[in-house]
């Protein structure tokens, strides 16, 4: 739901319009006030289908289908990297 949220933040601009488009926004806790401070930058104006449902919307529908979680997706089978645990000694 957070993913959403973000995915779909409602972005206006100091005169009070709205901008569709593609945005980096970006979340900075202060762990002394326990606050958060968001920061946000248009990338790209448009390209926003205003018909469509919205990512909360479908999240929550994908998520009750599967109630226990998000299907996982296979890793790869094999990886050109050494084991982690064989090098770093931990066989938890």
């Amino acid at each position: 739901m957070t993913y959403g949220n973000a995915l779909q933040a409602f972005i206006r601009t100091e005169d009070g319009r709205s901008i569709p488009g593609t945005y980096r926004l970006s979340y900075d806790y202060d762990p002394r006030t326990k606050m958060v401070r968001r920061s946000v930058a248009l990338l790209k104006a448009g390209g926003v289908d205003p018909n469509r449902i919205s990512a909360v919307d479908e999240m929550a529908a994908i998520a009750k289908h599967h109630p226990h979680g998000p299907v996982p997706t296979p890793g790869p089978t094999s990886s050109p990297l050494p084991d982690f645990h064989d090098i770093t000694g931990h066989h938890h």
